[in-house]
């Protein structure tokens, strides 16, 4: 879901009708990426209700009880001038591990604020839960570099590996 969102951000020559932000959010023992920004969508989330194929789409963990779920929450409506709403859905339990990285050209940046007022080149994601089986780990990176506004699409890399305890670094990946 998260890959086939990023790979369908939207992108307009007036970057002020676009929105693409990556943040970090910090807690009490540790910090986790979170991602924000408008996409493109196929499909009608509220039946009978006025939507726009342009949503905004945000990604980030919460604290659940006494576990963290990384969730997707989709905005059919997005108005830069509102408190941001829509849907919020949880995609992964038991998450111990949400870091996403920026590439802006010459380097990996742990955020992007919205007054770069461009897309990155890359985008670096790396999820981590705990799972019956051992901390699962899953990587993927979206090339943007050739899909800014109104040319090609965008290219996918990515691994995903088993591991026994907490999470690592992945050999090649930037940074994490």
């Amino acid at each position: 879901t998260m890959r086939r969102d990023m790979m369908n951000i939207y992108r307009d020559i007036d970057f002020n009708y676009m929105r693409f932000v990556g943040d970090i959010d910090v807690y009490e023992d540790s910090t986790s990426s979170k991602i924000v920004f408008y996409g493109i969508k196929r499909t009608q989330l509220r039946r009978g209700l006025p939507e726009s194929d342009v949503c905004e789409i945000e990604y980030m963990l919460l604290r659940r009880d006494d576990t963290t779920v990384l969730t997707r929450r989709i905005w059919p409506n997005p108005d830069k001038e509102s408190e941001p709403g829509g849907i919020l859905s949880v995609l992964a339990e038991d998450v111990v591990l949400f870091d996403i990285q920026y590439y802006d050209g010459q380097q990996w940046l742990k955020t992007w604020p919205e007054d770069m007022e461009k897309l990155c080149d890359l985008i670096a994601v790396s999820i981590a839960a705990n799972t019956e089986a051992g901390v699962v780990k899953q990587t993927f990176m979206v090339d943007l570099s050739g899909a800014k506004a109104g040319t090609g699409t965008s290219g996918l890399f990515e691994s995903e590996e088993a591991e026994e305890g907490e999470g690592s670094a992945t050999p090649g990946q930037p940074g994490m």
